[in-house]
């Protein structure tokens, strides 16, 4: 079922999109990814296996489509603020006997840009990617991070 989820549903959508791209000679394929796509991360063992074949997909594809003018790209946020972020680290607080507060400034320890990001800055970078401007970007992983992910690759 996570194979299903996190690999095969997003190619065969990508399938289903390729044919009009390809008619229109023009296409931007962008898949939001995770940390474990370049770099185990810690209790993720199915994200840290799936991932990775996701990336090797985008970017196979990617060496075939960029003739007909699509381009596939993966994105790598950081952690943002979000609801999310809220509910996991007040959960963690509460595990770890800890306040919120503390919680969260233990987060953004591990951030070296030393704050979470904001949304705007995710979107700016996919509005970028999505766009003409955008068409020598191809086959790639872009971060959008603030250096959270420590791999070079």
């Amino acid at each position: 079922s996570q194979f299903r989820m996190m690999v095969a549903s997003p190619i065969r959508l990508i399938m289903r999109a390729l044919p009009g791209m390809r008619a229109r000679k023009w296409g931007r394929i962008l898949s939001v990814g995770g940390g474990g796509m370049v770099t185990p991360l810690p209790n993720k063992i199915m994200d840290d296996t799936l991932r990775p074949a996701l990336t090797a997909y985008s970017k196979a594809l990617a060496n075939e489509v960029a003739a007909d003018g699509i381009t596939v790209n993966v994105v790598l946020p950081g952690t943002f603020v979000t609801e999310r972020v809220h509910a996991s680290t007040a959960s963690n607080a509460a595990l770890w006997g800890i306040s919120v507060e503390e919680a969260m400034r233990r987060r953004i320890e591990g951030i070296p840009a030393g704050r979470f990001g904001d949304l705007g800055e995710f979107g700016a970078v996919v509005a970028f990617l999505a766009s003409d401007r955008a068409s020598y970007v191809n086959g790639s992983v872009v971060r959008v991070d603030g250096s959270q992910l420590r791999s070079i690759y």
